[in-house]
């Protein structure tokens, strides 16, 4: 092929397909598996959850909040989002209902593009092959599924969460800040990534980071009235901290173990012992948050924050009561991270093949092609899989920092 030939949209397109043919095999195997087990989009829609609408949560919640967000200054039913994320659906109330549906479509698809693309070209060092297996692990995803058929938000904070590590690694501190902000402003648990950077005493950072914030705050605060935005925000706060969800699909530790001795032992768990359950479910977290820290101050390595940034996200459903299976986006990279560092740093070779084995059922269980053998989506989620797909890959990650500091997780040298 010419020069002159390759700069054409047809040289181009031709070179691409030369350079990336696994890639583009797992595309069309994604696409046509899609179409086997849906045949349409509707179809896709029924069997992703209740609701037979596509962006069923922009239509219903979205949409009106930004409709109304200036006239009533509170919040919509179902609305859990800050009065600033509301804000910012005001510019899609400037449509009608079906161009801002076309735009949200849009930037859904953007936004998931995005997501597939940062790991692959600043996180992980993958050959063709590999970077085919990881965008059929992420299209098959059904917490990304699950986000496209509601139009949820989970994608957009997920990306700008990644987006904030790896600008941070690339030298670009304001950059990162400002996403972490943005993200925290619209949905409130990314607050809970700043703790790396308290971890790591950078208080630059921790200055931008807060003065972001303000500036969101103070956005909503000016637009809505400073007493209007207070009780908005605490409104919302309130609300998702005392609710104890029990919905079958929410993946909270406490709602996933409630379900599962209704359907297993037979009972309802007393309101004492779903107390305690919320306790252990803390002290869960604070452990997680302490991996986060032994990530921070006491490794080594490029991955190390990325492996920080993992310990917290996969806090998420120990936290957070509602936990749908949106929020679970971040799993395809957890699972890609832990396998390629198992692979490169693990010299145990039994260690590394179970946590080889925990990354592969973590991945099965909130697969589609493993959604599809059961009847229902309700009878799937009630099991609370995408709990336990965290879980795992958890455990992975525990079994990194055993096999560096327990001399029973070392490999044995010498001769047997």
């Amino acid at each position: 092929m010419t020069e002159k030939h390759a700069q054409t949209p047809a040289g181009r397109i031709k070179i691409f397909l030369l350079q990336h043919p696994y890639s583009l095999l797992a595309l069309a195997a994604a696409l046509v598996s899609y179409t086997l087990m849906w045949g349409s989009l509707q179809g896709f829609v029924d069997a992703i959850d209740h609701c037979d609408k596509l962006f069923c949560d922009f239509e219903a919640q979205y949409y009106p909040m930004g409709k109304v967000i200036f006239t009533e200054k509170q919040p919509v039913l179902g609305y859990f989002y800050s009065a600033f994320s509301a804000i910012v659906l005001s510019v899609f109330s400037l449509f009608g209902k079906t161009a801002a549906l076309w735009l949200w479509g849009a930037g859904q698809l953007a936004a998931a593009y995005a997501l597939l693309v940062l790991p692959l070209r600043h996180v992980f060092k993958l050959s063709d092959r590999g970077k085919a297996w990881y965008l059929l692990l992420f299209l098959t995803s059904l917490p990304l599924l699950h986000n496209f058929k509601w139009g949820q938000v989970s994608v957009a904070i997920t990306l700008m969460v990644i987006g904030a590590f790896t600008a941070y690694r690339q030298d670009k501190p304001l950059l990162s800040a400002v996403l972490l902000a943005v993200a925290t402003s619209i949905k409130y648990y990314p607050a809970i990534f700043i703790l790396i950077f308290v971890f790591k005493r950078d208080y630059r950072y921790l200055r931008n980071f807060t003065l972001a914030v303000g500036v969101c705050m103070a956005l909503a605060a000016g637009l809505l009235g400073p007493a209007n935005w207070l009780r908005f925000d605490l409104h919302v706060i309130e609300f998702t901290i005392t609710k104890i969800w029990t919905s079958f699909n929410s993946q909270h530790f406490v709602a996933v173990v409630d379900r599962l001795a209704k359907t297993f032992l037979g009972r309802q768990i007393s309101e004492v012992r779903l107390a305690q359950l919320g306790q252990l479910s803390l002290l869960a977290a604070a452990m997680n948050i302490a991996l986060a820290y032994f990530f921070v101050r006491k490794s080594k390595g490029p991955q190390r924050d990325y492996l920080a940034m993992m310990a917290l996200f996969l806090s998420i459903p120990f936290i957070i009561k509602t936990s749908w299976p949106h929020y679970f986006v971040f799993l395809p990279f957890g699972q890609t991270l832990l396998f390629l560092y198992a692979r490169s740093e693990i010299q145990h070779k039994s260690i590394r093949y179970l946590v080889y084995g925990l990354t592969a059922a973590s991945v099965a269980l909130v697969n589609s092609y493993i959604f599809k053998l059961f009847p229902d989506w309700q009878v799937y989620s009630e099991l609370g899989p995408f709990f336990f797909a965290n879980l795992f890959l958890l455990a992975g990650i525990y079994l990194l920092v055993l096999h560096r500091f327990m001399p029973v997780f070392q490999p044995v040298t010498g001769k047997q």
